[in-house]
């Protein structure tokens, strides 16, 4: 009888044990919070920062709203991708 291999996440666990040895969690949840808040808050002001650099001259309540646009076409981009994964998910897996 053939015995099967263990999955490759599984074979390699002292490498992502070692991976996690490195990266700094926060200390509570009340921490990892504000680390959330801090990430989006500048994550959402680089993107308007490259839209207000894409369009010289305009004001800032149309950059804003260029923004916002943006944002939502990527979340419908998202949606569409995560109907496309669970379709190919079906089709590969059975589920």
């Amino acid at each position: 009888m053939r015995r099967r291999r263990a999955p490759l996440w599984l074979r390699r666990l002292d490498r992502v044990a070692a991976e996690l040895r490195t990266a700094r969690f926060p200390t509570s949840a009340d921490d990892g919070f504000q680390q959330m808040l801090e990430l989006s808050a500048s994550g959402r002001r680089m993107l308007r920062e490259q839209v207000a650099a894409e369009l010289p001259g305009t004001s800032a309540s149309d950059v804003d709203e260029t923004t916002h646009l943006v944002v939502s076409r990527m979340g419908r981009a998202r949606a569409a991708l995560t109907v496309r994964w669970m379709r190919e998910r079906a089709r590969y897996f059975r589920r």
